[in-house]
């Protein structure tokens, strides 16, 4: 029982990691879209 519950636990851990990663690509991407390559839109304007 118990360790059926930690394997769950540990994918959907495993599969936020992956989703926040994947959140962190595109606005980096989106970012730099905008001309704001540095990360910081207060560089460019």
């Amino acid at each position: 029982m118990w360790q059926q519950w930690h394997e769950g636990a540990a994918s959907v851990v495993s599969g936020f990691a992956k989703f926040s990663e994947r959140m962190a690509a595109t606005e980096k991407a989106f970012r730099e879209a905008e001309g704001g390559g540095g990360g910081v839109s207060g560089d460019v304007r």
